[in-house]
């Protein structure tokens, strides 16, 4: 299957298990290189196996053996982060004139959707893909009115899809019938040892940022936009992470929002890169 010497695609269903008394599938996006597994329970990528070098093929995404433990996910692995990726200062924001409380499960802000976020869903099966030079899933979610305080129904679709580069697409759709804050994201953790290290130390981080939002003691951006250079968040150029790592012990690391150099083009630009040279991933 992963010889390489054809890259013929195809997706796979399996069940899962059950959570809540519902069925939760896995979706396998396979070619003749890599495979992508994916499940339905916070439409979440659970599995991407690649090859090293030497073509050893290893899973490269921190995830759950279990169907259950994404249910409880604590730290996200892989799944869709919605409404609102990040955080909510207070939990509340001002919309056109009126203040809107959201759910509060950071401290005394709102993090990743709230208590009940996108992450802990079972998504619908919306369509799958299956074509000659791409196969793929679209899952949906249904977001009512209120839901973690939010106002507006948000209709949400995520399509996954792998084709015949190698490359793995995410592709989100929302449409709501109200004015709402929404900022999706797929929050998959990487280690490009295929796990043989626990740690991704030795991993160079090359980000496309000249500056950086300055956080305060919750994590909260302050304001402030401050340049990169001569600080432990310059990553202009391949930087191994362990050698700042340690330097934010509240974030637990690189906790922080890079501002991208703009490219006023229609091309695509690298935003960052990161890569293992004792496995030859990136």
């Amino acid at each position: 299957m992963f010889n390489g010497a054809s890259n013929s695609l195809s997706l796979k269903t399996e069940l899962y298990g059950t959570v809540q008394g519902r069925e939760v599938y896995k979706f396998s996006l396979v070619n003749s290189f890599m495979q992508v597994d994916i499940t339905n329970l916070g439409c979440a990528i659970i599995n991407i196996y690649t090859p090293d070098k030497t073509g050893t093929l290893e899973n490269i995404v921190a995830g759950f053996k279990d169907t259950k433990d994404y249910q409880h996910n604590r730290d996200y692995f892989g799944c869709i982060v919605g409404r609102y990726a990040s955080r909510i200062a207070g939990a509340r924001f001002n919309l056109n004139g009126e203040n809107i409380n959201l759910s509060v499960n950071d401290g005394e802000n709102h993090l990743h959707g709230g208590l009940d976020g996108f992450n802990k869903k079972i998504w619908n099966i919306h369509s799958f893909i299956r074509e000659k030079d791409r196969a793929g899933i679209t899952l949906e979610y249904i977001s009512t009115a209120g839901e973690e305080g939010y106002p507006g129904n948000l209709h949400v679709t995520v399509q996954y899809f792998l084709n015949g580069q190698n490359q793995l697409h995410i592709v989100y759709n929302a449409e709501t019938d109200q004015a709402t804050p929404v900022n999706l994201c797929n929050h998959s953790y990487f280690n490009l040892t295929g796990f043989q290290s626990p740690l991704i130390h030795e991993h160079l981080l090359q980000i496309n940022a000249d500056s950086y939002t300055e956080n305060n003691e919750q994590s909260i951006p302050t304001g402030n936009i401050l340049a990169v250079a001569d600080t432990a968040l310059d990553f202009s150029e391949p930087v191994k992470i362990g050698d700042h790592i340690n330097d934010f012990p509240v974030d637990l690391g690189f906790n922080h929002n890079f501002i991208l150099v703009k490219n006023n083009g229609q091309k695509l630009t690298l935003a960052a890169k990161l890569s293992d040279t004792e496995t030859g991933r990136s």
